[in-house]
């Protein structure tokens, strides 16, 4: 993909990495529950307001699986999962 490593967890065995390619930057990780539903993919996304964003989700169908909350490493998330079954990771830099 001609993509450059940014960010790695944990460092000597990474279940998590993220990768810059041109101006996007994607993340791809191992899930602990493989068998968590029925979808096995999770969407992370980025946004400005994780708060306003979960209750605009609620509003049309979405469930909250993990409310929002400050991570240590500086951003705020929370999960949920979207009508089809897939998982949706809202977080904002803080």
């Amino acid at each position: 993909m001609g993509g450059e490593v940014v960010y790695r967890f944990p460092e000597d065995a990474p279940t998590y990495l993220s990768l810059h390619i041109g101006a996007a930057e994607i993340g791809l990780g191992l899930h602990p529950d493989p068998t968590r539903g029925p979808s096995q993919v999770s969407l992370w996304f980025y946004v400005d307001d994780v708060d306003a964003l979960v209750a605009r989700a609620l509003a049309i169908g979405a469930v909250v699986t993990t409310a929002a909350e400050d991570q240590p490493w500086g951003e705020r998330i929370a999960r949920l999962v979207d009508p089809t079954g897939i998982e949706v990771i809202v977080a904002q830099i803080l």
